[in-house]
């Protein structure tokens, strides 16, 4: 197996198998590197797999020992400086002594959110003020569109608005961390971004405010993303998802007429896809249709 199929595989199983990607990754992953760029994403992944999913502080930890011995770290590149983030966002999760002011402000910024990321499902009232700390930096500061920064903390919300959305049940700090998390993400995608990035930022608002049963806002952001997808004469993928939000916000609003009338802009949409797309809408569509 090369390096990029042990990825892909990885990210494939790693949300049903996070204790198992992870001792992959030490034993196999580690193995098949041959670049910087290579070991970066190791570093990304393992970060990800202790912080976000294991919760394993000191292991996460242990496992950049490992990586930060390969041939290929460099501790001035590119890999260094995942490091010494991802290493930070492990202390602040495990609430040790370290100085983030030794950090570039761009990083502390990233190194808060990701440890909010970390914290979402064990202290969500923690993450709620870590990533209040980023926010607030973020805002203050004087850093470029152009800083990395933008693009990561953009992400990095997204992908935390989206765990949070995908449980059952919330409490009120995750309601609140979800909340926060999902506009950060449209607010940092319009800076580091294009349309289509803010366009589905948006469809996250609407959803999230859904899932919270803020159904005004909820309303408003989907139809954010609908005038969005109409001005930039978007693919049919995005007209499906566009619709489908206020089909579910309008559903939930017991507003029968405007349900009716976003569901058949849905299905026109989705009758307009290819193959591929259609499989993968197929059952967003038929929640549409089930009473």
């Amino acid at each position: 197996m090369d390096f990029e199929s042990f990825m892909g595989q990885a990210w494939d199983d790693h949300a049903g198998d996070a204790s198992g990607v992870a001792h992959r990754l030490s034993e196999e992953g580690v193995a098949l590197l041959s670049s910087e760029s290579q070991l970066v994403q190791l570093m990304n992944l393992s970060h990800h797999l202790h912080g976000e999913h294991l919760h394993e502080w000191v292991q996460g930890k242990a496992s950049f020992v490992q990586l930060k011995a390969s041939d290929f770290f460099e501790v001035n590149g590119e890999s260094g400086e995942m490091a010494r983030r991802c290493l930070a966002s492990l202390k602040l999760s495990a609430q040790e002594d370290f100085n983030l002011a030794a950090l570039s402000v761009s990083d502390q910024i990233r190194v808060n959110a990701m440890a909010a990321s970390n914290l979402a499902e064990t202290d969500a009232a923690r993450g709620v003020r870590l990533m209040q700390a980023a926010l607030d930096q973020a805002a203050r500061s004087t850093l470029p569109s152009t800083d990395a920064m933008n693009r990561a903390l953009a992400v990095s919300s997204h992908n935390l608005a989206a765990a949070l959305e995908e449980k059952p049940a919330l409490s009120a700090d995750e309601t609140q961390l979800m909340l926060m998390a999902s506009q950060a993400s449209r607010t940092y995608w319009e800076r580091a971004g294009t349309w289509l990035h803010v366009e589905r930022a948006e469809y996250q608002l609407a959803t999230t405010f859904l899932k919270a049963g803020e159904l005004a806002q909820a309303e408003f952001h989907a139809r954010e993303c609908g005038r969005i997808v109409a001005e930039n004469n978007a693919a049919a993928l995005e007209r499906f998802f566009a619709r489908e939000a206020l089909a579910r916000v309008m559903r939930a609003a017991k507003n029968e007429i405007e349900f009716g009338l976003a569901r058949g802009e849905a299905q026109k949409a989705f009758d307009d896809l290819d193959d591929g797309d259609k499989s993968w809408c197929d059952a967003s569509l038929k929640k549409l249709h089930q009473a």
